[in-house]
């Protein structure tokens, strides 16, 4: 899978905190009317290139929450919304396991042991590194989510990171702190992602799954086609 399909409305949340779309596509060395397209495609070294140029232009530390955090982040997609309507936070994880990586080229991996849900966020190839920008913002993205299906201030108990944010904003958003490791994880109690979310819906996960089925089935199809060349 290595196509992915931006979103046109993502461009509009990164112009809305203050970024210069265009020059950090030029900057990544895709096309700079790449939102135009009917169909935006990155592969994931290009995706990467963007993000990490479009990290370059955020400088205020406040704006990477500000651009995860915001109101109705969940409908911005079919998978996150999927998520948003989970039992609770591990079901929430393990169907984003599956199926983030049909709009964002990322590899989640959920572990437990001792009472703790390790949740390990790295690049979907191994010779590839996530950005930093991106890392931050996936995190604060998993927190929001959690914390506002819940309508709790859930926090992590610990926040790993191959290069950790010393930004104030950061840590105080996490609620605790950010340690260095060879690995991007955070990890929280077993009991509060036990913890029922309130946007709980089993009937709109009923509507949602056939069609991200669908999806990944025919990206994982059209890769396969693309290996036999």
């Amino acid at each position: 899978m290595d196509k992915y399909i931006l979103d046109g409305q993502y461009s509009k949340y990164l112009e809305m905190i203050g970024v210069k779309v265009g020059e950090a596509l030029k900057e990544a060395g895709v096309p700079e009317d790449l939102f135009s397209h009917k169909k935006p495609v990155l592969d994931e070294a290009d995706y990467y290139a963007f993000m990490d140029a479009v990290g370059k232009q955020v400088i205020d530390p406040k704006l990477p929450i500000a651009l995860t955090s915001a109101d109705n982040i969940e409908s911005f997609s079919p998978p996150i919304f999927a998520a948003y309507c989970s039992r609770n936070g591990k079901v929430c994880m393990e169907r984003l396991g599956v199926y983030k990586r049909i709009i964002a080229p990322m590899r989640y991996e959920l572990s437990e042991a001792d009472g703790k849900l390790k949740l390990v966020i790295e690049a979907s190839k191994e010779e590839l590194t996530m950005p930093q920008f991106l890392v931050e913002t996936e995190m604060v993205f998993i927190i929001n989510i959690i914390r506002k299906a819940t309508k709790s201030n859930v926090s992590p108990v610990e926040v790993l990171m191959r290069h950790p944010v010393t930004d104030k904003e950061f840590k105080d958003f996490t609620g605790c702190k950010v340690k260095k490791s060879d690995e991007n994880a955070l990890i929280f109690t077993a009991e509060d992602m036990e913890k029922p979310f309130v946007s709980f819906n089993e009937g709109m996960w009923g509507f949602f799954e056939p069609e991200l089925q669908k999806r990944l089935y025919e990206m994982e199809k059209d890769d396969s086609f693309c290996g036999k060349s």
